[in-house]
């Protein structure tokens, strides 16, 4: 038996995977972001007037990903790949989704799983307001 199984019985291969796990949620994100920037670029060529409303859409279509794809972990279905950082950010408060912790397919009607969509949920809902009221405070 080699020394790195000895230590935890899992292996070497488990927290390679975990790291691979890490990376790819990055790797979502910054894809996001990337599509996100590019939108909003050809937003403001094309319109700067309406440019601060792009903002908002964009922001609320990101926390919409990260709250819809909560719900769904909880309701029992499947997701993508890709759909899984969104659902394991949120899920990672309540003890799904990250190293060491419970599976996300475990959070499927767990009380502490809803428990962090609402507050989740209630995140967003501040987020939107706060970037309206700034965008209506700034706007002249």
């Amino acid at each position: 038996m080699s020394r790195s199984t000895s230590k935890n019985p899992r292996g070497k291969a488990a927290a390679q995977r975990s790291a691979a796990q890490r990376n790819q949620d990055r790797g979502v994100f910054a894809v996001v972001v990337m599509v996100s920037l590019f939108i909003l670029g050809l937003w403001f060529l094309a319109s700067a007037e309406t440019f601060p409303y792009a903002v908002i859409g964009c922001i609320a279509a990101i926390l919409g990903f990260f709250n819809f794809y909560t719900l769904k972990v909880i309701r029992g279905q499947k997701l993508a790949i890709w759909q899984k950082p969104f659902a394991r950010l949120p899920l990672r408060f309540a003890g799904f989704g990250g190293r060491g912790m419970k599976p996300l397919e475990a959070a499927r009607g767990e009380q502490a799983a809803m428990m962090a969509f609402y507050i989740t949920l209630a995140v967003s809902v501040a987020l939107l307001v706060l970037a309206t009221l700034l965008m209506l405070q700034f706007a002249d």
